[in-house]
Order: C-alpha cells, then sequence, then structure tokens
C-alpha cells in the first residue's frame, strides 16, 4: 500500500465512524421518545380503567430490537442479556394483552 491507499482508508473509516455515530444517537433518541410516549399513554389509560399490556408490549419490544442491535453492533453480552428478558416480558404482556381482549368477547 501506498500512502495515498492508507490516506483515503483513514478518512473512509473517520466517514464510518462519523455516521455509526449520528445512527446511534439517533436510535438512543428515538427510544427514549417513544418509551416517554407508552408511558404517557399508560398512565391515560389506566386513569380511564382501561388495560395497558398492549402498550408495554409495544415498547418492550423497540427495545428488544435496540438492544439486539447493540450486541450486533458491539459484540457486548449485556445487550444481548437485556434483549433476551425484554423479549421474555414483552411475550408475557402480549399474552396478557390476548387473554384480556378475549375475556371481553367472552370467548374465554
Amino acid at each position: 500500500m501506498n500512502k495515498e491507499e492508507i490516506l483515503k482508508k483513514s478518512r473512509n473509516s473517520k466517514n464510518n465512524e462519523h455516521f455509526d455515530s449520528i445512527v446511534n444517537k439517533y436510535l438512543r433518541t428515538q427510544s427514549i421518545i417513544i418509551s416517554c410516549l407508552c408511558i404517557m399513554l399508560v398512565l391515560f389509560n389506566l386513569s380511564i380503567g382501561k388495560g395497558y399490556f398492549e402498550l408495554f408490549a409495544i415498547l418492550l419490544s423497540i427495545h428488544v430490537v435496540l438492544n439486539f442491535s447493540l450486541y450486533k453492533y458491539y459484540s457486548k453480552k449485556m445487550y444481548f442479556y437485556f434483549s433476551g428478558v425484554y423479549l421474555l416480558i414483552c411475550l408475557i404482556y402480549l399474552i396478557l394483552y390476548i387473554v384480556s381482549e378475549l375475556k371481553k368477547v367472552n370467548i374465554l
């Protein structure tokens, strides 16, 4: 490799790091906004006496995808464990939502 090829490769890697940083900040901001929105909707549903299982399922599914993406990118097992825990809790809330809806239409 000559000097120009090395410099070009270095510039490309810096651009990729900058792009990755922007995407990472975007994902974190998106996650925070959606989390706040879901929590506000849960509080509203609680105040009017409705169920909130579907909102937690949506919120947790977003965190499953986010943490699994972070695991794939950073290869840290902590993100993999969090995505597994979030997935388990998400499935529980989804089952609770389905059961509560089936009870409303007198199927269960």
